[in-house]
């Protein structure tokens, strides 16, 4: 995991690899994707459990 910390992106998963404890994204690339069922939601597609 990277130490470097994607500002502007907000992560509320508490159990991804990448999510810093403060809802900081720390991924070297953020893949967004659109949820199936919802045009204007959005999902994280770089999520990794960790």
């Amino acid at each position: 995991m990277s130490d470097q910390i994607n500002s502007g992106i907000r992560c509320d998963v508490g159990n991804c690899m990448y999510n810093n404890g403060c809802n900081c994204c720390t991924a070297r690339q953020v893949q967004v994707k659109c949820c199936h069922d919802s045009t204007q939601e959005t999902m994280c597609g770089t999520f990794r459990e960790g």
